[in-house]
């Protein structure tokens, strides 16, 4: 794959995401005056305006509307309205990158959610009003509580999810950001203790090189109650972890005596680079590819594999 530059790439692609609309699941489920199919795609076109003004604002580039990120996000909104709770968790325990990439997706991503209730009902007419206005509750908020904001101005988005599910009183909405940076070559999700993982890929853009890649270990999730759900405040990557380095050229290592374990060839930004699970444990292992952009260093994959 022909490596490209960033800033043509993602004008390109904005431009053609004003142009077109992406649709949202039924909403017929609900006995309940809803907005049509044309309504919802006005509202994400609006709120991704939104977004990309904001962005804008701080000199960073615009994101794309994505749809695969937005099925993401579909889905967890369709959870947190059917059993009340709004969480980065859902009730099997799976945190926004484990979500993501069980649905299939390699990204790096990062996630907002927010929502709104009422006992006396919410007026579908006013659904996008209040849509907005969760969204810029999130974009106004001051540190140190601006985790959301931040969220929203990461410099190194690319493509953003958007959702947003509602009945007679209650609204949930999620924002999925993503980072895409490196295409990456189909992988088992599911493999036996003892067996080797195998993480191949191209970084896809000019001015990136890759840095590292850790491997977060955490024990398989439990399920969470609706009441505990909504305690949950933010999340995280786990403490434990392995960082792997590229290889060094004959004759160098590491501090530690290493000679690094990733494989790449810097003239086409293809990498490899083979994981033993022999001296591991069972759970997830979130494979995360970090990489040099533009003189900023940030994660550009969340690869969870199972090892049982």
């Amino acid at each position: 794959m022909k490596r490209k530059n960033i800033r043509f790439a993602l004008y390109l692609s904005f431009l053609f995401a004003l142009t077109c609309l992406n649709q949202l699941p039924v909403y017929s489920t609900f006995a309940y005056p809803t907005l049509s199919t044309n309504q919802i795609n006005q509202l994400k076109q609006h709120i991704l305006s939104l977004i990309n003004q904001e962005r804008a604002s701080f000199g960073l580039r615009p994101v794309e509307l994505d749809d695969f990120a937005s099925k993401v996000a579909e889905r967890h909104c369709q959870e947190m309205l059917d059993y009340e709770f709004t969480s980065h968790w859902n009730q099997a325990g799976l945190k926004p990158y484990m979500r993501y990439s069980y649905a299939g997706g390699v990204d790096a991503v990062m996630e907002n959610v927010a929502g709104k209730w009422s006992n006396s009902g919410l007026d579908p007419a006013r659904i996008p009003s209040i849509v907005e206005q969760l969204h810029l509750a999130m974009f106004n908020e001051y540190p140190p509580n601006d985790s959301h904001r931040r969220t929203i101005l990461q410099p190194q988005h690319t493509h953003v999810g958007l959702a947003f599910f509602f009945n007679q009183n209650r609204l949930q909405i999620a924002e999925e950001f993503v980072a895409r940076y490196v295409d990456v070559e189909p992988i088992a999700r599911k493999i036996k203790l003892g067996e080797d993982i195998v993480i191949k890929g191209e970084l896809l853009f000019e001015a990136t090189e890759l840095h590292t890649i850790d491997v977060f270990y955490e024990p398989f999730p439990e399920k969470m109650t609706v009441d505990f759900l909504n305690r949950t405040t933010q999340y995280g990557f786990p403490k434990d972890r392995l960082v792997l380095h590229t290889k060094t050229a004959d004759g160098y290592s590491y501090p530690d005596g290493t000679t690094g374990s990733i494989e790449v060839d810097k003239e086409t930004g293809k990498f490899s680079c083979l994981i033993s699970s022999k001296e591991g444990k069972p759970g997830i292992y979130t494979l995360v590819v970090w990489i040099n952009h533009e003189g900023r260093k940030f994660p550009a994959t969340n690869i969870c594999v199972e090892v049982k």
